[in-house]
């Protein structure tokens, strides 16, 4: 997963239900300075647009209004689809904690940690 050059591959894109909890800190460390960085009418403060295996992928603060970048917050993925968001989940969390070989519920058996990472 890296951060996306073209901003307009994440147009359409919509939270599914899937977030991670982070700092603004370590998304940054990841992927570079967000994509967005200013105040949004919904209250959000940051967005990184993001790419992954072709899918369009967006991190983003909901109604965070302000926060301290070393503090954890619920950070909701946006995607195109809800099988990108699950996968995208996963894939964020191995990257901000570390790999691990437990499956998401809904991804198939098959389908372990090592085969979803870039």
């Amino acid at each position: 997963m890296h951060k996306h050059d073209d901003i307009f591959s994440a147009s359409g894109t919509s939270w599914h239900g899937q977030y991670i909890i982070t700092t603004a800190a370590r998304l940054t460390e990841l992927f570079g300075e967000p994509t967005f960085d200013a105040p949004s009418c919904d209250g959000g403060q940051m967005e990184w647009t993001l790419e992954h295996d072709g899918m369009a992928i967006t991190v983003y603060d909901r109604q965070s209004y302000s926060f301290d970048p070393y503090t954890p917050v619920r950070w909701h993925i946006g995607a195109h689809s809800s099988w990108n968001a699950m996968v995208a989940q996963h894939v964020l969390n191995n990257l901000i904690n570390g790999p691990t070989t437990e499956v998401h519920p809904a991804l198939p058996q098959q389908a372990d940690a090592r085969g979803l990472q870039d």
